[in-house]
């Protein structure tokens, strides 16, 4: 699975945790924060030999979380790229060949990803998730078109029913809306219908969300390319991500055979709501 742009490192962690494959491609600067970056994921059995030295800094984002799980996080604004992302898509072409699986992380400038490098047969499956800034009717209605698979969080969200049923006019076959404790929803296009899955409780305290959102598309998406059963995928993702969120961090999140044991202690007594239909889309 090729993995590209920011927030790689949950999703892709999540990947290698459930048994996949990870290769990540993004950018970075060759200096010392870079080289931390790059070591750490190695030793987490990651694919780097894809992310190239376009920075002329790196970017450092901080996140403080305290006792009561509040979070506020410091972004750095000062990152120059000494290239443009024309090079960088180029670079990422004859990469993206290897793949019949790629996942877009979310990042602004993935949005002007040229599709036609990535989609290079009929086979290939795009994903991408977007946080809930995202336009439907505008700036990000292109680039929601030539997606398989949507992720979002509908979290502030109005109408996340309608929402849903928005984006899987515009294309994707799959659109997952994640709720945190509310559990998550799906669309299936090719149905017609949605599917709405209740949050699995922890017995463990919630103490930090941070990174959850892209476990469970990691873990999600593993599963899913493995055996194609949504219902599984969906609920084997929210183990993943719930469980992380009774840890600091995601150094010591589930691997493949917690997440399937887990999964056949709960899969007799975890009810989904019968799919309602939406209409023609």
């Amino acid at each position: 699975m090729l993995h590209v742009g920011d927030c790689a490192y949950n999703a892709s962690k999540a990947i290698v945790n459930s048994g996949g494959l990870a290769t990540l491609c993004s950018f970075y600067a060759d200096d010392e924060w870079g080289n931390v970056l790059l070591s750490q994921l190695e030793d987490e059995g990651m694919d780097t030999s894809n992310i190239k030295p376009l920075l002329k800094k790196n970017n450092t984002n901080i996140i403080l979380v305290d006792e009561n799980g509040d979070k506020n996080i410091l972004f750095s604004r000062d990152v120059e790229r000494s290239d443009t992302n024309e090079i960088y898509f180029s670079a990422v072409k004859d990469t993206a060949k290897q793949f019949k699986f790629i996942h877009l992380s979310h990042s602004p400038w993935l949005r002007g990803v040229p599709f036609d490098i990535l989609r290079h047969s009929k086979s290939v499956i795009i994903s991408s998730d977007l946080h809930i800034d995202f336009d439907v009717d505008g700036k990000d209605k292109a680039f929601i078109s030539n997606l398989d698979i949507f992720f979002f969080s509908g979290k502030g969200c109005d109408d996340v029913v309608y929402t849903v049923k928005s984006i899987m006019g515009l294309g994707p076959d799959l659109v997952i809306c994640t709720l945190g404790e509310e559990g998550c929803i799906v669309g299936n296009r090719k149905e017609g219908c949605m599917y709405i899955f209740p949050a699995i409780a922890q017995k463990m305290p919630i103490i930090d969300t941070v990174g959850a959102g892209d476990v469970f598309v990691g873990t999600f998406l593993t599963h899913y390319f493995c055996d194609r059963d949504l219902k599984k995928s969906v609920i084997k993702a929210q183990i993943q991500a719930g469980y992380s969120c009774t840890l600091r961090g995601l150094g010591d999140i589930l691997d493949g055979n917690a997440i399937e044991s887990i999964y056949n202690k709960i899969k007799h007594h975890y009810f989904i709501n019968p799919k309602f239909q939406i209409g023609k889309i």
